[in-house]
């Protein structure tokens, strides 16, 4: 079933008394699938297209014939003209989707492709092939994404988004065997796919079935013909109820139209066609009715082979009458109604473009357009056999009206070449319609008047720190920019992409485009501001809030400065540099020698600064830390050492402090005679006058062995002998010492704690001193602690001469010889 704008229709009961609020309701109605059934309502401009077959059967002769709709038009459909044809256009089946502005159209004869026409611009598009099928009508999806093409074999779901074959419903499928499909049409409702089967085959049956979307399941039987009848055409009402043509095989025996209950099957109406007025062999109504469609006025449009071409059946009096008479050679088999402009594929509109227009721009007054403009089109060729005719429509598309024929419209005039329109407004868009010969072949052609004045595309102010002398700028897409000193001044005081002006305060221009040389100047509206601010410099931060500082080593300082209210600090390495260190404070900076900065003031909305050579300076001053080392002659040391703590560097301020309170300002310092509780921890800060540094060293001195004595013993007599038997002897000593004795009264024995002699027990270190030869022998004993601090003490042993008691004397001679003598048997006494 074609694709057409669907009327809602009420039951019969009702119809004739609510005809009128029902027309009222078409125009409301915005289902998507009511826009893509039949011809919409409320439409300005409607085409009838009638797809035609010749009686010949030559294939190449189809074609789809155009009707203007309406009975005011100058090729009004009742009277038969054809405004124009579009050859190859089908004949089959017809559908528009108007969103796209195209046309499907099912070609007959085995041509196996739906070819599709883009009515707005009067060509055919890529067609799309059914391989193998011999299509016959065709139906669109409501959300028009798909075509459901019938044909003698079956039913094919095509996909508009890509134009190919998606899905198939073979004959044998449906109840009635028979093979030939023909009409088709989708349930407002349900969306189910109803067909007539058998439209051609006389002696077996006809039916209506339908199936659902996705063709897919049993199909339904709904209604079979009566014997002698086959269907064809079917079309929903918007109440879901179907209208269907029953064509009869009995030249005797007229063909109906009848209303179906598309849910029971029920008859709800059914009508007879007349016997038509213009084909004197019809003897009856056996007309060969094939397709209908709803029109715009909400009546019946049926197409027929024998009868008339087109005949209208009038839904509120239930009569038939004829639209479009029959025409001899061709029959009527397809209809489908179209909203809006329509183009056909044979138009020899003059060609037009922009460049074929000459425009005028008119007067105005006060800087008010008077609307006198003026647009000429040219290059154009006057026609004998077709009126050549223009008109003008204010915006981006013509719209559909004025339509052809129409008495405002332009006629060119023979010997004629161009059509001049007047009143035009500046600055505004215009589309120019050109046809020729009827309102179906056209051209159109979309341009924009001059303007008196336009806005700048850009433009750019300035910022001057201070008074001073600077340029603004403007540029325009067309024209020159013009300067002025008020919104509304008529006196242009510059012309061209700069202007410059000496400014002591800030002031605004205002700048525009005059496209083109007119007294009109640039209007108010289409004038820009362009300022020229004049903002004060800051002063650099006076050098007494500024702050540098001293950094005793390697490290980072905070460089200060403060500036008047409003503005920031800004950090440079020099008075002249332009390159920012850094905006605020403080300003850290890392500091391994010294170093000046410099600082202005700025305003961070203007941009205005202190002037390069004012600027205040900081200086990061870098100072090395003395390093502090202390030597020492000596440590550990034992209690009574001289002892000597030095530091260095010289040339330095130095603050010794050390146990028991001890302070000094020396550089290097002396003990003399230490003593144990002088020893432990001692600091030193060294200043060079801007850094000092601190050390400090652990003095330790140990006690010596104290508390000891020391004692001799002479040697024993044995009579007259000594035994060799003195004595040396400690007492008062502690644990842990050890001792070493030497000959004289300084000790020589060159021994440490570690290799000297423990303390026996009884403190007796010689029981076995010898007599000694000479009146009196010293010893030096040497007492060690185990730190191999040690004390000396002398002892002294005498010598001893032993004899024998007078008691004890016996009396002999004992001869004296050299040799008793030398022997010692014998003592001489002087």
């Amino acid at each position: 079933m074609p694709l057409r704008f669907l009327e809602k229709m009420p039951s019969v009961s009702v119809f004739r008394n609510i005809l009128t609020f029902l027309m009222l309701l078409f125009l409301s109605f915005s289902s998507l699938y009511l826009k893509a059934q039949n011809a919409p309502i409320g439409c300005d401009k409607t085409y009838m297209i009638v797809g035609v077959v010749p009686v010949s059967g030559d294939k190449a002769l189809t074609r789809s014939e155009v009707f203007e709709f309406g009975s005011g038009s100058t090729s009004n459909p009742n009277t038969g003209a054809i405004t124009c044809s579009i050859q190859g256009g089908g004949a089959e089946g017809i559908v528009v989707d108007p969103d796209k502005n195209i046309a499907y159209m099912a070609t007959c004869c085995g041509q196996s492709e739906i070819v599709i026409y883009d009515f707005s611009k009067g060509v055919f598009l890529a067609p799309i092939p059914i391989a193998g099928e011999d299509l016959l009508d065709l139906v669109m999806s409501p959300d028009k994404n798909f075509l459901y093409v019938t044909s003698y074999n079956g039913i094919s779901k095509v996909s508009t988004i890509t134009n190919t074959v998606v899905d198939y419903y073979e004959s044998p499928s449906f109840n009635n065997k028979t093979a030939g499909l023909w009409g088709i049409a989708i349930h407002p409702t349900t969306g189910n796919v109803y067909v007539s089967k058998n439209w051609n085959i006389t002696g077996q049956a006809s039916t209506i079935e339908y199936v659902s979307p996705s063709l897919t399941g049993a199909a339904t039987l709904l209604a079979t013909a009566p014997a002698g009848f086959n269907y064809r055409g079917i079309n929903f009402a918007n109440d879901g109820s179907i209208w269907a043509i029953l064509a009869s095989d009995n030249i005797n025996i007229a063909d109906r139209m009848v209303h179906y209950n598309s849910l029971t099957g029920a008859i709800i109406e059914s009508y007879a066609f007349p016997r038509p007025t213009l084909n004197a062999g019809i003897i009856s109504g056996a007309v060969d009715a094939f397709d209908l469609a709803f029109g715009p006025d909400g009546n019946l449009y049926i197409t027929s082979y024998k009868g008339d071409c087109v005949t209208k059946f009038d839904l509120t009096t239930k009569g038939f009458s004829t639209f479009i008479p029959y025409h001899p050679g061709v029959q009527g088999k397809s209809i489908a109604f179209v909203c809006g402009n329509l183009k056909c594929s044979d138009c020899d509109a003059p060609a037009i473009s922009i460049n074929d227009i000459t425009t005028t721009l008119g007067t105005c007054t006060n800087f008010i357009p008077n609307n006198n403009g003026t647009a000429t089109l040219s290059n154009l060729l006057y026609n004998a056999t077709k009126t050549i005719e223009a008109s003008i429509k204010e915006g981006e598309t013509f719209g559909t009206a004025p339509i052809f024929g129409a008495g405002a419209n332009l006629l060119l005039t023979p010997g004629a070449t161009s059509l001049t329109f007047t009143g035009l407004k500046p600055a505004t868009k215009y589309t120019i319609r050109i046809w020729s010969g009827s309102d179906v072949c056209f051209n159109d052609v979309t341009f924009t008047t001059p303007a008196f004045s336009s806005k700048v595309s850009s433009s750019t102010g300035s910022i001057l720190c201070g008074p001073g002398i600077t340029s603004l700028s403007a540029t325009c897409a067309v024209g020159v920019p013009q300067w002025y000193n008020s919104l509304t001044s008529n006196t242009v005081i510059g012309s061209g992409n700069t202007f410059s002006f000496n400014a002591s305060s800030t002031i605004t221009f205002f700048v525009g485009c005059k496209p083109i040389e007119n007294s009109c100047g640039v209007f108010p509206a289409n004038r820009t501001a362009v300022t020229i601010s004049v903002n004060t410099t800051p002063a650099a931060p006076s050098q007494s809030t500024v702050a540098g500082g001293l950094v005793c080593g390697a490290g980072s300082l905070g460089l200060k400065a403060t500036c008047a209210a409003g503005f920031v600090p800004v950090w440079y390495d020099s008075q002249i540099s332009s390159t920012v260190l850094r905006t605020g404070s403080p300003f850290n900076v890392p500091v391994t020698a010294t170093k000046t900065y410099f600082v202005a003031c700025k305003d961070l909305i203007s941009g205005c600064e202190s002037p390069a050579g004012s600027r205040a300076s900081a200086t990061a001053t870098f100072n090395p830390v003395p390093n502090p080392i202390i030597t020492t002659s000596t440590s550990p040391v034992c209690a009574g050492t001289n002892v000597t703590l030095s530091v260095t560097p010289a040339n330095a301020t130095y603050a010794w402090t050390g146990p028991n309170g001890f302070t000094s300002s020396l550089q290097n310092i002396q003990f003399n005679n230490i003593q144990a509780n002088q020893g432990g921890i001692y600091e030193v800060e060294v200043s060079n006058g801007l850094c000092s540094a601190n050390t400090l060293i652990n003095l330790v001195v140990f006690d010596r062995p104290l508390g000891i004595t020391a004692t001799a013993t002479n040697a024993t007599c044995d009579q007259d002998l000594v035994k060799n038997d003195g004595t040396i002897k400690l007492t008062g000593f502690g644990s842990n010492l050890r001792y070493d004795i030497s000959l004289g009264t300084t000790y020589t024995g060159g021994k440490l704690y570690a290799t000297s002699t423990a303390i026996p027990v009884n403190g007796v270190l010689r029981a076995d001193v010898p007599n000694p030869t000479i009146v009196l022998q010293q010893y030096t004993v040497r007492v060690f602690n185990a730190n191999d601090c040690f004390t000396d003490h002398v002892v002294a042993i005498q010598q001893v001469v032993c004899d024998c008691g007078v008691a004890r004397c016996i009396p002999y001679t004992v001869t004296k010889t050299k040799s008793a003598i030398k022997k010692e048997l014998i003592r001489t006494t002087d």
